[in-house]
């Protein structure tokens, strides 16, 4: 599936009107800014949850976002809405966060519709306090935007197959069509997706066990910057799984992973392995 023209895109016709050649260029080039930060935070992790970019970033480019997306520029109306999702540069509020998701989504932005299916998968929409009711919403703006080309709708929808969530999946789980998804996520470049392929083969679920698969998942998403990723390669390193035991290696991901986010894990299998 191939990754959609970010530049063409969010450049829409309310905020490129403009009196002068030179005002218009400048409102290309936050159009151009604006579309690389949500490439960037679409590279920093899994939509559902807090976003490392967005906690980096926000504060510096919040005012940015909203006045672009109060110009009616879809790319800036997503990053403003995790914003208020998950209290990055603001205070956390959740009718906001709807409102911005669903102006993107209405324009026909897919990552709009997916930032707000967590909404209602997570019962953060007014009015929506049943599990079911929230979960199947959750999983028809997940299948739409995975449809409209969104891998981190692939992603989402690819975990409501894997979890069973959502009445429009009757509440049973399909590894075989979550692993569908995870790789279309996986080949359109989304690291996460990589992440959960290497997954899916390391456990076995939806497709026949696989170590050495899995590793090459994992490598690629832990190349691509997935810290997750890169602690998972360094387990397999470190016990020989589907590779060949290389202690060394595995302390080189463990300290990559524990300086793009990891944790207590990260920092006890580091002292582990220096002893």
């Amino acid at each position: 599936m191939q990754t959609p023209n970010l530049k063409a895109e969010y450049t829409t016709e309310p905020v490129l009107i403009a009196k002068t050649n030179s005002a218009a260029q400048g409102t290309r080039t936050a159009d151009d800014r604006v579309a690389a930060d949500l490439r960037a935070f679409e590279r920093s992790g899994d939509p559902e949850f807090s976003n490392k970019f967005l906690e980096t970033e926000a504060r510096g480019k919040i005012a940015e976002w909203r006045r672009l997306a109060e110009g009616g520029v879809p790319a800036a109306q997503v990053l403003l809405a995790y914003c208020f999702r998950d209290g990055c540069g603001v205070g956390l509020d959740d009718g906001e966060a709807v409102k911005w998701f669903r102006k993107a989504a209405d324009a026909g932005e897919a990552r709009g519709m997916t930032g707000l299916g967590t909404m209602y998968q997570h019962l953060r929409v007014v009015d929506v306090h049943d599990t079911e009711v929230g979960h199947k919403e959750a999983v028809k703006y997940y299948r739409k935007a995975a449809n409209a080309g969104d891998p981190g709708g692939m992603i989402l929808l690819g975990n409501a197959f894997d979890e069973g969530i959502g009445a429009g999946i009757a509440g049973k789980v399909d590894f075989k069509e979550a692993l569908q998804w995870y790789k279309k996520a996986a080949d359109a470049g989304y690291p996460s997706g990589e992440y959960l392929v290497g997954r899916m083969y390391h456990s076995g679920r939806g497709v026949q066990q696989d170590l050495k698969e899995a590793v090459k998942w994992y490598t690629k998403a832990a190349d691509a910057g997935l810290f997750l990723s890169m602690s998972m390669l360094a387990t397999m390193y470190e016990y020989g799984r589907g590779v060949e035991k290389d202690e060394k290696m595995a302390l080189e991901w463990y300290e990559k992973s524990l300086q793009a986010g990891g944790g207590d894990l990260e920092r006890a299998a580091i002292k582990r392995l220096r002893k």
